[in-house]
């Protein structure tokens, strides 16, 4: 073990250990803080360096006090085994915290696990509801498998107007995949069908706030931006 391995983990260690100490002193108290938001930093940059099993605490410690990015992240960490034990509970309990706390990430990464219902019994109800919610943030995947689901009809009757409409947005915000879709679905729609579809990905686009750039499939130790992998994907 080399010199710079026990150093960082020292760090982390110290850093694991501040965290509650700092909350009951009252310098951590939301989670815009200074102290946090350092602490989250090195979180990511630990599990982004491969050191996912440095990351874990300071994850935990944070998401316990209500950081919605560490329990994103911890969510992922459970569903994909990255540092931890693969354990299907453990990812709906964080990626639940973080969904419900507006991130718009775990939100999509949730409806994405309860579409796929390989670690979690599939609930397409519960899958649209939290695509939905990812995509009135502005994310582009969620909004490419809510085209899915209104194509090929999962949890609702077949809508290919509204497939196009969620296809055509996301191409929009840049997502190359729904743009080879939209395209595909065009050649079944009329061109009445396609004109209210092209209105409706505009309503779409202008309700939703971008809120990061098109997450495409990838690890959260390798991607710019704290993406997982999608349930409905192979990891890899």
């Amino acid at each position: 073990m080399t010199n710079d391995h026990i150093n960082r983990q020292a760090i982390v260690l110290f850093i694991a250990l501040l965290i509650p100490l700092a909350f009951a002193a009252g310098r951590l108290t939301n989670a815009g803080g200074s102290n946090d938001a350092r602490a989250e930093a090195v979180a990511i940059g630990e599990y982004r360096g491969g050191h996912a099993a440095e990351a874990r605490p300071l994850f935990e410690r944070l998401a316990e006090h209500g950081d919605a990015t560490a329990a994103y992240f911890l969510g992922a960490m459970y569903q994909y085994g990255d540092g931890v034990e693969r354990d299907a509970g453990k990812a709906v309990k964080w990626l639940s915290q973080a969904a419900e706390a507006g991130n718009i990430r775990g939100a999509r990464q949730l409806g994405l696990l309860y579409l796929a219902g390989r670690d979690q019994v599939q609930d397409l109800a519960a899958a649209r509801h939290w695509l939905r919610q990812a995509a009135a943030g502005g994310d582009a995947e969620a909004m490419r498998h809510l085209g899915d689901m209104n194509a090929v009809g999962l949890g609702a009757a077949p809508d290919p107007v509204a497939a196009y409409a969620d296809y055509a947005a996301a191409a929009t915000l840049g997502d190359p995949v729904a743009a080879r879709r939209r395209d595909d679905q065009a050649g079944r729609l009329s061109a009445a069908q396609q004109t209210d579809g092209e209105q409706q990905a505009r309503q779409l686009v202008q309700t939703d706030k971008p809120a990061a750039p098109p997450a495409m499939s990838g690890s959260p130790a390798t991607t710019s931006a704290p993406t997982p992998r999608p349930a409905a994907a192979s990891p890899g």
